[in-house]
């Protein structure tokens, strides 16, 4: 029965019906909104587990896709918040601001395309208190810069010096984050929810982090241990690029993903992104996806199936890590987590 309700939360996540006694699967979106009083999470079958989960993969989830539904689910948005590290030109963010989220807050490095951002936002007439642009470098360290390339101009290549942060010093002075304990969990029919509770003083829920930094996700979750402590975001969305994240001053895959998942978080895989094919493999498309659904799910194993089918450019892989407040809160040994690799 547990297996059939983290289905039942699955499907229900991608807008899907599931019927358990026929196992026939309707794909189309429910047609009613989701009920004002939950909040629906992933149901993951334990905390402090070193193994991703693949369901999503499976259903062909992307983080596009993902997003998406990720912000149409939320029952109240008005109190909560989005945060996008990377933004390019800010289409994704400028989705999360139009939904009506309290605040959604977009880094981009890049004064370029952080001026287009701005730009995009003001022609599509986007309140400025809802939508919060950044021209910073999400790192680890605060207070420094570092130089950023802006491509080709007249005279040649040329680069701009961007203040860096993290997001743990810029979050959490600006934000009222709601406590570890202000949720109560509960379980209906076969699928399961968690209600935020206690909100005596109207507190903000960090719902929602995406980030695509191209290999420097690790320095980004390393700047955010204390918002992971807290168990302040519910979701995190990241992308995991080996090749890019093993080189000189970074984090590696297993060290990023073993950092989100020692603070209780699960991690869930997603389907390789269709863009993989233009350079990131070492082997045609029918044969890595023949061989992605035996791949290992342990982080190591995970991380090192993705450099071995990398080419020159390297295979990366979607990842959403989710803190699922019915399995409790507490930081994992990180001992136990390799004892299951």
């Amino acid at each position: 029965m547990a297996a059939v309700a983290a289905t039942l939360l699955i499907l229900s996540l991608l807008g899907r019906d599931f019927d358990a006694e026929t196992s026939q699967q309707a794909w189309e979106a429910p047609q009613e909104p989701p009920k004002p009083h939950d909040h629906i999470l992933l149901r993951s079958p334990q905390r402090c587990s070193a193994n991703l989960q693949t369901m999503l993969r499976t259903l062909g989830a992307t983080s596009d896709a993902l997003y998406g539904r990720l912000l149409d689910i939320h029952p109240d948005p008005a109190s909560a918040i989005v945060v996008d590290v990377s933004v390019f030109t800010g289409g994704q963010c400028m989705t999360a601001a139009v939904k009506g989220f309290k605040k959604v807050i977009c880094f981009e490095s890049s004064p370029v395309n952080h001026e287009a951002t701005k730009a995009a936002a003001k022609e599509q007439e986007i309140p400025e208190d809802s939508l919060q642009l950044v021209n910073m470098a999400v790192l680890n360290v605060t207070g420094f810069e570092v130089e950023v390339l802006l491509g080709a101009g007249a005279e040649g290549s040329y680069s701009q010096m961007v203040p860096t942060t993290t997001l743990d010093d810029y979050l959490l002075p600006r934000m009222k984050l709601k406590r570890d304990d202000t949720f109560e969990a509960h379980m209906k029919d076969d699928a399961g929810h968690a209600r935020v509770i206690g909100l005596a003083e109207k507190k903000e829920e960090l719902y929602l982090l995406r980030m695509e930094v191209q290999g420097f996700e690790g320095l980004v979750v390393e700047g955010m241990q204390e918002l992971l402590r807290r168990k302040a975001v519910t979701y995190v969305l990241l992308t995991i690029w080996p090749k890019a994240m093993v080189q000189e001053g970074r984090k590696s895959c297993a060290d990023t993903l073993r950092a989100l998942s020692e603070h209780g978080y699960t991690l869930h895989e997603l389907a390789l992104n269709p863009a993989v094919w233009a350079g990131g493999a070492n082997k045609p498309q029918v044969q890595v996806e023949a061989e992605v659904h035996d791949h290992p799910t342990d982080i190591e194993g995970l991380c090192g199936w993705l450099m071995k089918h990398s080419s020159d450019g390297g295979l990366w892989v979607d990842v959403l890590a989710v803190h699922n407040p019915q399995l409790g809160g507490g930081v994992c040994a990180t001992e136990s987590l390799r004892s299951q690799e």
